[in-house]
């Protein structure tokens, strides 16, 4: 990530195998601001580690695919959660990182991020085949 005081990058990853979620990874500093946030919109998440990742990033487990999709929360929800911080913050740059594809958020609207993230489902779908097929584990 970034190391621009004036830049805060927001990237969105996806998940594990099977378990509905993508990982949102920001700068520390803003974990209470972003926690609250989620909470607030109603997106089920969890805190995560990664060792081999830079440890000042956070890292929050956001249940938004999957039945968690239809619910209060869902792609919808994280959209609005980024939107609402970005706003918080007026006079800072964001980018908004998905799979190398980066929106500056100058100029930025909810429903570009809403796009982004709608690529997503799929993505995490194809993703879980591919180690299901890996693994030799059978769909059927």
């Amino acid at each position: 990530m970034s190391t621009d005081k004036e830049v805060v990058p927001i990237l969105v990853t996806l998940g594990h195998l099977g378990d509905d979620s993508l990982q949102l990874r920001f700068p520390s500093e803003h974990s209470d601001e972003i926690l609250k946030l989620l909470d607030e919109h109603g997106i089920d998440h969890d805190t995560a580690m990664e060792h081999s990742y830079d440890p000042t990033d956070w890292i929050e487990v956001v249940k938004v695919l999957g039945i968690a999709a239809g619910s209060a929360g869902g792609l919808h929800g994280l959209a609005k959660v980024i939107t609402a911080f970005v706003r918080r913050h007026d006079g800072k740059r964001f980018i908004f990182t998905k799979d190398g594809e980066s929106v500056d958020a100058q100029g930025y609207s909810q429903r570009t991020v809403e796009a982004m993230l709608q690529k997503m489902p799929q993505e995490q779908a194809d993703l879980d085949a591919a180690t299901r097929r890996a693994m030799g584990i059978d769909d059927a």
